[in-house]
């Protein structure tokens, strides 16, 4: 993946971001979600990925204190979804290092609101707005997983205005 310094990338911007793979056979594809949960190493039983639609979009979202990835994850039952994500909580932890985060403390998350869309946030470093969320956000049928609490609440904004 070719990236740009954040200097190039105004403040408050979401860019999408093309995650290719290669197939079996070589040739260039695009990551689905349970490729995706296997290479983090988080442990999800089978029946977390039947709702999901893939593939994944990943994005960054720029923020004065960097850049922060993120991930939409198209779902036929967000809320469903968001459940199994906080039964996966703990598992989730120690597998997040590909996110540029590093690995998530044994700790409890908080639950916050935000336009009235529940999230869920393990802050690890609250001084660069470094942590790890999601949400589910039942009118687009997505949930989103974010690096960052600007990034989630940026997010929800940008997801109701594009209704």
């Amino acid at each position: 993946m070719e990236s740009r310094g954040t200097s190039e990338w105004p403040i408050g911007s979401f860019e999408r971001l093309i995650v290719q793979v290669r197939n079996e056979a070589g040739l260039p594809g695009v990551i689905d979600s349970k490729a995706l949960f296997a290479l983090l190493g988080i442990a999800a039983p089978d029946e977390f990925f039947a709702p999901l639609k893939d593939p994944p979009q990943f994005f960054t979202y720029a923020q004065a204190e960097g850049l922060r990835p993120g991930i939409m994850m198209p779902t036929e039952d967000p809320i469903a979804t968001f459940r199994d994500l906080v039964a996966l909580e703990p598992t989730l932890g120690n597998h997040l290092g590909a996110l540029g985060i590093g690995e998530l403390p044994s700790a409890d998350y908080r639950l916050a609101a935000y336009r009235n869309i529940e999230y869920r946030y393990l802050a690890l470093d609250p001084e660069f707005d470094i942590g790890f969320g999601y949400f589910a956000f039942p009118g687009r049928r997505l949930v989103v997983l974010a690096t960052s609490e600007e990034a989630i609440r940026s997010t929800i904004t940008r997801l109701y205005e594009s209704r």
